[in-house]
């Protein structure tokens, strides 16, 4: 049987709702209605069709969804477009096929081609997409609602009515001071984050809704609710879906870690890791780097290193990297007898190295005694995007 792959944009990508309602059927009617009201018709999507089949309906489908994330560049900040893999999905009747293979690698070279410096996903399984050069970059931190404050449907807060701290619902109405305090927090602390401005909290809180949650605020007891800007202490956003109460995301504002605790309804459990990410475009990725503030040298960083990268070959080859304060160049050097550079690495281990994952010992082949030294302290010269904060399961 014959198959074509079609690139979907926007409005098209609903068309494949059918085939998202029979692989995610464990998803509400409420959920899947939020996601193709307000998410899916500003995705890209790649979908398999069999030429034979008698129903248009998709045999498989990929979906790359757009989100705005704020990357640290040395003193600022640089926005830039970045997929998320979603809605990763083949028919019952067409699996084992290689149909995912040939839709993710279509997803890979066209985000080459459109310059995305790198991608992410949220993994039902991670060995899915190991072999795809993915890896894992940020591990959440869990958290469970106090049992004496879970009453059915409703959260009570048991610091609500006393206490230094309370607990309380936010609305939609009055997200523009919450999102400028996120921000500003979030700029204070990570590398890699989604930009939550009032957009982000408008389609936000829609969502929550869809999963039957909503976003809890923690502030100074007291306080009136106009004037939550001043006293916000933390956040949490909550979902309760098939009689189970999750927490999505969690943040004090403040470094206390006793904050979220003393809001009188969060327990933190140990971190597991949640999001992997792939490198698409070595280039434009290695040309967000820049040395670090205390880098008091005049002259650049000049580092050079071989990389493998078996799915997209542009990538594959020696890099020069010249950082420096407020700018880096990477350019692909001549292979002349295929040299190493100062170090070797694979497209995985330069994820993990480059979003701080792991440490570069675990991630580049390199020399040994003061060669290897040298290198090592030339690395740990370069800020690289170390502190990441992605929480979004769609």
């Amino acid at each position: 049987m014959r198959h074509r792959i079609v690139r979907l944009e926007k409005e098209e990508c609903l068309a494949l709702r059918p085939l998202w309602e029979e692989v995610f059927f464990e998803d509400s009617k409420e959920y899947t209605d939020f996601y193709f009201e307000n998410k899916a018709g500003r995705n890209t999507a790649f979908a398999l069709y069999a030429e034979e089949a008698e129903e248009k309906r998709a045999a498989a489908m990929v979906h790359l969804s757009p989100y705005e994330m704020e990357l640290r560049t040395g003193d600022t900040f640089t926005p830039a477009c970045i997929y998320y893999i979603v809605g990763v999905a083949t028919a019952r009747e067409y699996r084992h096929q290689g149909f995912m293979d040939r839709l993710l690698k279509a997803s890979l070279e066209y985000m080459y081609n459109s310059g995305r410096p790198f991608t992410f996903l949220m993994p039902a399984s991670p060995k899915i997409y190991e072999p795809y050069q993915f890896v894992y970059i940020y591990d959440r931190k869990n958290y469970r609602i106090r049992k004496e404050t879970a009453a059915g449907k409703e959260l009570r807060a048991a610091s609500a009515a006393k206490g230094p701290l309370e607990t309380v619902p936010m609305t939609a109405s009055r997200t523009q001071d919450t999102a400028a305090a996120i921000t500003r927090y979030l700029e204070d602390n990570f590398d890699v984050f989604i930009r939550r401005d009032e957009e982000y909290f408008r389609l936000l809180f829609k969502e929550l809704e869809a999963q039957s949650g909503a976003m809890y605020c923690i502030r100074e007891a007291g306080k009136q609710a106009e004037e939550t800007k001043r006293g916000l202490k933390g956040y949490f956003l909550c979902t309760r879906e098939e009689g189970k109460t999750e927490i999505q995301e969690a943040l004090a504002l403040e470094k206390n870690t006793g904050i979220l605790e003393s809001g009188g309804i969060l327990m933190e459990k140990a971190a597991s890791p949640v999001i992997m990410a792939r490198i698409v475009h070595v280039q434009k990725m290695l040309s967000l780097l820049r040395v670090k503030p205390d880098y008091r040298e005049k002259e650049e960083i000049v580092w050079t290193l071989f990389i493998t990268d078996t799915l997209l070959p542009e990538n594959s080859g020696l890099w020069q990297c010249r950082i420096g304060k407020t700018q880096a160049k990477a350019v692909k050097l001549e292979e002349a007898g295929k040299s190493p550079g100062e170090c070797m690495t694979d497209i995985a281990a330069l994820t993990s190295w480059i979003f701080g994952y792991k440490r570069p010992e675990e991630c580049f082949g390199m020399g040994v005694g003061a060669v290897r030294e040298k290198l090592l302290e030339k690395l740990d010269k370069i800020r690289i995007f170390s502190h990441v904060w992605i929480n979004e399961i769609t």
